[in-house]
């Protein structure tokens, strides 16, 4: 059931991704301000209405199969808890952590939003291409991690190395971005002198954004799959720790971005 909602999670890169362009690059300027949000409003509503709709069919579906499998998976999830000694205070240790990183990296993406638009302008398209590579950095480090979670004998330790990292990269970064204006007027002028063209200009700007903020969205995005992998290695509940998982990690994103 882990693997199934991380599988999930890799496949809604994309779309985010192009949602976030596509809103600065086209509803707000096709639509303006107020009608984008009504169409955003629809679209949600509707995912909604057919998530609960496809959750009530699959759990229907699900019911049948869970008198079967409930031994076997317990007893599968009971010798993994016992292998690898993830304690309940360790679990709720790593799920705190991941909220606080969550909330951090809101914090530090309006941060970084108002210090790159000292570079690249306040507009829509720069924020837009700035939320995107966000991302963009949280979804490939999502699929990384989805990837060598399952290998690693100790997730707890990979997770509190991730963190580590993550706390060096955002102090080094906040340094950096001083010289952020300097970056993407030498990107900017180097676009200028290939052909000059809006495209061309916004493809520097991506790639001056991406330098400064890829490597440590790439890490936080990868503390999700790593937190799921230690939650997998508990004798809990898959889907109410999954659960509680994404509740935090839905509060803390609120949190940081107020």
């Amino acid at each position: 059931q882990l693997d199934e909602m991380i599988t999930v999670s890799n496949f809604l890169v994309r779309p985010f991704v192009a949602g976030a362009v596509a809103a600065g690059f086209f509803l707000l300027p096709e639509f303006g301000k107020l009608n984008t949000n009504r169409i955003t409003v629809i679209c949600n509503l509707t995912l909604g209405a057919l998530a609960i709709i496809y959750g009530r069919r699959a759990q229907t579906s699900a019911a049948s199969q869970s008198t079967m499998s409930e031994t076997s998976q317990t007893s599968t999830e009971t010798t993994s808890a016992t292998e690898v000694g993830v304690s309940p205070l360790t679990l709720k240790i790593a799920v705190i952590a991941f909220g606080i990183t969550v909330f951090a990296a809101m914090v530090t993406q309006s941060g970084w939003t108002r210090a790159i638009s000292l570079g690249v302008g306040s507009s829509t398209y720069a924020f837009s291409l700035i939320v995107a590579i966000f991302i963009l950095g949280l979804g490939l480090g999502g699929i990384w991690g989805a990837r060598i979670a399952p290998r690693v004998s100790a997730p707890v330790a990979l997770l509190g190395k991730t963190l580590l990292v993550i706390g060096l990269l955002c102090m080094t970064l906040t340094a950096l971005l001083g010289y952020g204006p300097l970056l993407f007027y030498i990107l900017l002028a180097l676009g200028s002198e290939v052909s000059g063209s809006w495209n061309v200009l916004l493809a520097m700007q991506a790639l001056g954004i991406t330098l400064l903020i890829i490597m440590p969205t790439f890490l936080m995005g990868a503390t999700m799959p790593l937190t799921l992998q230690v939650a997998s290695r508990a004798n809990f509940s898959a889907g109410r720790v999954v659960g509680v998982i994404y509740s935090i990690n839905t509060v803390g994103a609120i949190l940081g971005s107020l």
